[in-house]
Formats: structure tokens, C-alpha cells, sequence
């Protein structure tokens, strides 16, 4: 009878720290697959934000082309306008 009771304990205890180390165990192991997870989203904003940024250099330097274009194109439109009003 002493036996019994005593292998019960035993197993008891043997079950509940099996069963909390287990538990630790999972934990760490979600917060390192969250961890993965961060670092992959992380990597991934990052390529993101720099092909944006090259976009935007890109964009910037097509608006000033455009506006010296639009600037050569007023004075050029006010050299006509000039000629015509000096015909006249």
C-alpha cells in the first residue's frame, strides 16, 4: 500500500514538472517563432522603404527636368508672343 501511495506521488510529480517545463518550453519557443517573425517583417518595410525611396529620387528628379522644360517653354512662348505683337 505504502508502495502504491508513493509511486502515485512520484508519478504526480513527475507529471506536474514535466507538464510546467513543458509549458516554459512552448513559451520560449513562440516568443523566438515571434521574434522570426518580427525580424522577417522587419527585413521586408526595410527593402520596401528603400525601392520607395529610389522611386521618389527618381520622381524628383523627373519634376525638376519637367519644370525646366516648362520654364524653357514660357520664355520661348513669350519670345513668340514678343514677335508677334512686334509685326503688328
Amino acid at each position: 500500500m505504502t508502495d502504491t501511495i508513493f509511486t502515485v506521488v512520484v508519478s504526480s510529480i513527475t507529471g506536474l514538472f514535466t507538464f510546467f517545463l513543458g509549458i516554459a518550453k512552448q513559451k520560449r519557443e513562440s516568443d523566438s517563432i515571434g521574434l522570426t517573425n518580427v525580424e522577417k517583417s522587419l527585413t521586408i518595410y526595410t527593402t520596401i522603404i528603400n525601392d520607395l525611396k529610389g522611386q521618389i529620387e527618381e520622381l524628383l528628379t523627373k519634376v525638376d527636368e519637367l519644370e525646366a522644360k516648362v520654364e524653357e517653354l514660357r520664355e520661348e512662348n513669350q519670345e513668340l508672343k514678343d514677335m508677334l505683337r512686334n509685326k503688328k
